[in-house]
């Protein structure tokens, strides 16, 4: 029972109403004569809502969720919003960050597709929390293949991958030949980007192999040295899709609040150039990050930063649209390509049948035809409608108000 309900009104609720065990009651009519007049006891009351506290995690599946873009900045924001809504707060593996971050919230697999950005005309509104300055001087730290004492040595993992132990190498592996590749040796290690994905992809333009590794079995997942310094981005693998580069990377762990966006940046970047070097347009960059999270003192932050640059975000379905007619009784889906000049699937069902719309958009989601929250309530209207049409003699018009005014008393 409800705290809000006081103990006075439960006694006297308890005192005034019967409870009458029908079981076997053969004088059904006494019982009914004796209850014709109920006698009011109590004027009718209302109680206060409970108190409501603040939602610290919403729920949500926990396993993946995605986020789609067309720019970085927008992708941004949008984590944000989705860790600080939907991330599990744990306690933070490494305290190194600050005393005030004992904490973190968390998601699994968070994937953030960024669709639009033009590494030529980079997009970075003044909410993000660096310059282009700021991002020119990152730029030079994630592509110098020299090794230095920062704790996550991109640069070097990429473009110079094992440069102090190639001559060890050579000789524990002589049958792969590795003088062979000398050329991609540039600065004593593996050039990963030009060796596995550039090379390969040159060679056969489907090969799933385009993989550049950024983590050493032997000093980083033992590991040998301090889990700070165990790179976060693990891999990144290239392929092209519909004649376009798409870049893939995933991330053991990343803090989305502080260094999300710099790594995109420079991964977009990386992408730009590798699709340079293979004279193809660049497609979708995706980053999968396993444990996606925002540090304690990172939380009202990102908060502020969402909750004042969250416009909002009217996505074009990719799996098309549908369009929605009444021919005679019956309620007409038809799926169509996104440029709309070809028809890939029609529904129909009779629009007089109890619950139609429901048993149309059941068979629509069952063909995977819709793949955004915004075209599913759109189309959930339009069905809703198409019924309510038919079923009052009305006109339906996808998209127009039904016309109630010209029903017939």
């Amino acid at each position: 029972i409800e705290k809000e309900i006081s103990r006075e009104a439960i006694e006297a609720f308890r005192k005034n109403v019967d409870v009458v065990d029908m079981i076997g009651v053969e004088k059904l009519n006494d019982i009914l004569i004796k209850r014709a007049t109920p006698i009011k006891w109590r004027s009718p009351e209302v109680f206060p809502d409970p108190t409501k506290s603040d939602v610290q995690t919403f729920p949500s599946e926990v396993d993946c969720m995605k986020v789609r873009r067309p720019t970085i900045a927008e992708a941004y924001i949008s984590i944000l919003k989705h860790i600080s809504m939907f991330g599990l707060e744990s306690e933070a593996v490494i305290n190194y960050v600050s005393d005030t971050s004992k904490t973190m919230k968390e998601m699994l697999n968070l994937t953030a597709v960024v669709t639009d950005e033009d590494p030529d005309n980079w997009n970075i509104p003044d909410y993000l929390p660096f310059s282009k300055g700021d991002l020119e001087k990152y730029f030079k730290g994630f592509f110098d293949p020299d090794p230095h004492t920062e704790d996550y040595t991109y640069g070097e993992r990429l473009f110079n991958f094992a440069h102090s132990e190639m001559s060890d190498l050579k000789e524990i592996y002589p049958w792969l030949k590795l003088e062979r590749f000398d050329q991609f040796f540039t600065h004593g290690g593996f050039d990963q980007v030009a060796i596995s994905i550039v090379r390969k992809l040159k060679g056969f333009k489907y090969d799933k192999g385009a993989i550049a590794l950024l983590a050493n079995p032997f000093t980083d997942v033992f590991p040998k040295r301090p889990s700070s310094k165990t790179p976060c981005l693990f891999l990144i693998q290239c392929q092209i899709y519909e004649s376009k580069l798409t870049l893939t990377a995933y991330f053991r762990s990343n803090d989305m609040y502080n260094a999300w966006p710099l790594n995109a940046f420079a991964l977009r970047k990386l992408q730009s150039n590798i699709a340079n070097e293979l004279t193809v347009e660049m497609g979708a960059l995706i980053t999968i990050s396993n444990m996606a999270h925002i540090y304690e003192h990172n939380y009202q932050d990102a908060k502020e930063l969402y909750e004042k640059n969250d416009k909002g975000y009217c996505e074009w379905d990719p799996r098309g649209n549908l369009s929605v007619m009444v021919e005679n009784s019956d309620i007409v889906a038809r799926w169509m390509t996104p440029r709309g000049n070809e028809e890939i699937k029609e529904w129909r069902i009779d629009g007089k049948k109890r619950n139609a719309a429901r048993l149309i958009s059941f068979e629509i989601e069952n063909g995977l035809a819709i793949s955004t929250l915004g075209n599913a309530l759109y189309i959930g209207r339009q069905l809703e409608r198409a019924e309510t049409a038919i079923k009052l003699g009305l006109k339906f018009t996808q998209d127009n108000p039904l016309e109630f005014d010209t029903i017939k008393p």
